[in-house]
Order: structure tokens, then C-alpha cells, then sequence
């Protein structure tokens, strides 16, 4: 119960009521129909859904034995793009910690402060954060933690909404103590809040660099996804060393044999070698949706950042 999902669509009611069936087996029997108008009716137990010449039978349960989708008070509404803000949870949501040994980081906390909206995901190893500008913003000094699952769904959510031909164009967000509530046109999605403080995540983005690297996001993911085959099972280190105006990837020396690729880069700085997970730094090229990068190093025992090189762009991966 720390998740709920109402959806409403339009239709021709002859008999009002209300019936709980299976979800995935509707699904898949709906999708299996052809295109025309679908009909529902209530027998006993079972639900007869027909659609042209086919028919199925489904048995459910009574509507009364559903549980309870607990209520919210209605706040005061924040309103957000909704393009931004399905980037923005897509940008942070692979490095949310997918287990729940640490429930404080087992979510992306959401923090809003003035006209900016944050968004943040850390599983300890790697951090995202995006920025995001709003019009209005009622939670002002406002930190919440939402569940991974909550995030997942509504990636989902969003997307689906977007591919439609009237697809809004703002989310509403509406927060209590315990509770968080995303509305979208004719969908709500209602979610508990993760009791618990965040860790104080600014602390680990280093305040300045020595050096910094220009790059392609395209060449670089591609050196990665070609160099990382040669990584050893189960450690995926791939090395970076930037030298004068080239960047090289490189890994192995086990069994599989070795790889390395070299890269156009712009270098400012000292030069540098150093060695990261390559699903990490996958991951995070992934995120990103400018085709021009900027990789910051201090040393190779300290974090190194990914941002877009256009600074309009409040987005970080650490």
C-alpha cells in the first residue's frame, strides 16, 4: 500500500457499479482484441468482456474486498512541466540505491527551495542531480524522499502520456505530512513519503577542479561500450588518462584480453589517469541528453563530475 493509481477514461455507463478483477490477465486479453468499441458486463462473479466476435470470460472478486486508496487533503498545487520533468526523474533515477538497507537513500528526494526544484539520486557510489525552475513553488524549504518503485511508475506514467495527441503539458504535485499526490489530466497517482533524513549529499561535489575535459557524449559512449567488453567480470573498471588534446579509455589484462580507445578531447589542466566503474559511467552518459560534455577530475582517489557544457542546463553526475 504505499503506492496508488486511479485512472479514469471515458465511456458509456448503462449499469452502474463496480468489480475488482486480475490486472495482468485483463491486460493481456485487452491487448489481444481488435480495434472497436469493448463492452463489460457483470455476471455472478465474472466479468464478460466482448469486443467484435471475441469474448472472455474473466472471474474477480467483489469491488468491496479492493483496498482502501487513502485520501488526500487537497493542498495548494504545484505545477510543473511535464517534458522537464519526466527528463529530470529519467536523469536520476539509475542512481537511486535499488535496495532498502538504507531507506534515506532507497528514493530521490525531492527538494524545493524559492523557483527551483531539485531532484537527487545517490546509491553511495554515484550521484545525480537535477535542477529544474518553477512559476509557482507553495513547498518552499520542502525536502521529501520518494520511494524508487513511485519513480519507476511514473517514468511510465509520464511517457505514456506524452505519446498521446493531447498530452498536457504541466504535472500538479500535491504534499502532506505521509503523502505525495501526482496528477495528471485523468490519472492520479498517490504515494507514501519515505519517513527519514537525507544525507547531506552537497558536501561530496568538490567546489573546484584541476583539470577539466571538453568531450563528445557520442565518442565517449561509444569508447566505453567497445573498452568495457575487455573489463574483468564482475569489476567493470575502465581507465581514463587525458593527454594533451586526446582522451584514452582503456581496460583489461585478464583473460579476455585487452581493449582501449582513444578520443578527441579539449583538456584544461593537469593531466590525469584514473579508473571508474564502467556501468557507472554508462549509465550516466546515458542521462545525458546534451551531445557536448564536460568530465571535471581533481585525482583518481576523488570524485570526478559530468556536466553538460551548457551551463543553462542545471544537471550533474557525480
Amino acid at each position: 500500500l504505499e503506492i496508488g493509481i486511479t485512472s479514469s477514461i471515458r465511456g458509456k455507463v448503462h449499469d452502474e457499479g463496480s468489480f475488482t478483477l486480475p490486472g495482468k490477465l485483463l491486460l493481456d486479453f485487452i491487448q489481444t482484441l481488435p480495434e472497436g468499441t469493448v463492452t463489460f458486463e457483470q455476471k455472478d462473479n465474472d466479468i464478460v468482456i466482448t469486443c467484435g466476435k471475441h469474448m472472455g470470460k474473466l472471474r474477480g472478486v467483489p469491488a468491496d474486498d479492493f483496498p482502501l486508496i487513502p485520501k488526500m487533503e487537497e493542498g495548494k498545487p504545484c505545477l510543473i512541466p511535464l517534458q522537464e520533468f519526466l527528463n529530470s526523474l529519467q536523469s536520476v533515477a539509475s542512481a537511486i540505491a535499488l535496495n532498502e538497507t538504507r531507506p534515506e537513500i532507497s528514493g530521490c528526494l525531492f527538494r524545493f527551495s524559492g523557483k527551483e526544484f531539485t531532484l537527487v539520486g545517490t546509491d553511495s557510489f554515484r550521484l545525480s542531480e537535477k535542477k529544474l525552475s518553477l512559476t509557482n513553488n507553495p513547498y518552499t524549504g520542502k525536502n521529501v524522499i520518494i520511494p524508487i518503485r513511485t519513480v519507476q511508475e511514473l517514468i511510465k506514467m509520464l511517457s505514456s502520456a506524452m505519446k498521446g495527441l493531447d498530452s498536457p503539458e504541466t504535472v500538479t504535485i500535491a504534499i502532506s505530512d505521509s503523502q505525495i499526490l501526482f496528477s495528471l489530466d485523468s490519472i492520479e497517482l498517490l504515494s507514501r513519503i519515505i519517513e527519514g533524513t537525507y544525507p547531506d549529499y552537497t558536501q561530496i561535489i568538490p567546489s573546484s577542479f584541476v583539470t577539466k575535459v571538453s568531450l563528445s557524449k557520442h565518442d565517449l559512449l561509444q569508447a566505453v561500450k567497445s573498452v568495457s567488453l575487455f573489463a574483468e567480470a564482475g569489476i567493470s573498471d575502465v581507465t581514463l588518462s587525458g593527454k594533451k588534446k586526446s582522451l584514452v579509455i582503456e581496460s583489461g589484462g585478464g583473460q579476455s584480453g585487452e581493449g582501449s580507445a582513444e578520443i578527441d578531447a579539449s583538456i584544461t589542466g593537469d593531466s590525469f589517469n584514473l579508473t571508474l566503474n564502467s556501468r557507472y559511467l554508462h549509465d550516466a552518459l546515458m542521462t545525458m541528453s546534451n551531445e557536448e560534455l564536460t568530465l571535471s577530475v581533481n585525482s583518481a582517489d576523488t570524485p570526478c563530475m559530468l556536466t553538460p557544457e551548457d551551463a543553462t542546463v542545471k544537471y550533474l553526475y557525480i
